[in-house]
């Protein structure tokens, strides 16, 4: 799938391959670790080898459709659509700092939501910081409705016994379903993130 920009730069979408991780890794970092800065909260992932990681591990996963974008032959950007469950899930969706706002982060959750179109995909979620207005500008424009807030709150568990409840010691920080955040980040403050749903109706499986 290609597409022209109005600048004339070629941009390519094809399947992620192992070898693109510590690209897409760092890419991931600088992407997320900028919009956190630009709002004074701390980044999402300690350093670019732990992005790397996460990068990496989603590149081997058969259940995780996943597109990378080139521009003039050069990695600028990736997105993945989680179809283990009924409900697909989209992200991390990242595009490289230097060439943000012209068009590939549209390009790249195009291509996703095209493809959960074509494999029957009835719901699509994904979980955003609320303070990225212009992400959640584009998600709204491409169908998604906010759902609800959610709070990311970090934290040593309290190890405390109240009676009548069963409290945890070892309480799941994790900040998805899919992955455990490191340990240096659990002393991090509450985050505040925005749930968006794409669902087409009127269709059946």
């Amino acid at each position: 799938m290609q597409t022209q920009r109005a600048t004339t730069n070629e941009l390519k979408l094809r399947p992620g391959r192992a070898e693109d991780a510590v690209e897409l890794g760092r890419i991931c970092f600088d992407a997320f670790g900028a919009i956190s800065k630009a709002h004074n909260f701390p980044p999402d992932f300690p350093s670019p080898d732990v992005a790397t990681g996460l990068i990496s591990m989603i590149l081997t996963r058969s259940d995780v459709y996943d597109v990378v974008a080139e521009e003039n032959g050069r990695t600028v950007g990736s997105n993945f659509l989680w179809k283990g469950d009924a409900v697909a899930g989209v992200g991390p969706i990242t595009v490289d700092t230097n060439v943000q706002n012209s068009s590939i982060g549209r390009a790249l959750m195009t291509d996703v939501l095209a493809h959960a179109d074509k494999n029957g995909i009835l719901s699509v979620r994904l979980v955003q910081a609320a303070f990225h207005n212009r992400s959640l500008s584009l998600y709204t424009k491409l169908g998604f409705d906010a759902v609800e807030p959610l709070s990311n709150i970090n934290g040593p568990a309290v190890g405390i016994t109240i009676d009548g409840y069963n409290v945890p010691n070892d309480i799941n920080r994790s900040g998805s379903s899919r992955c455990r955040l490191p340990k240096s980040a659990w002393s991090q403050p509450a985050q505040r993130s925005c749930r968006s749903d794409r669902t087409r109706f009127g269709e059946s499986c």
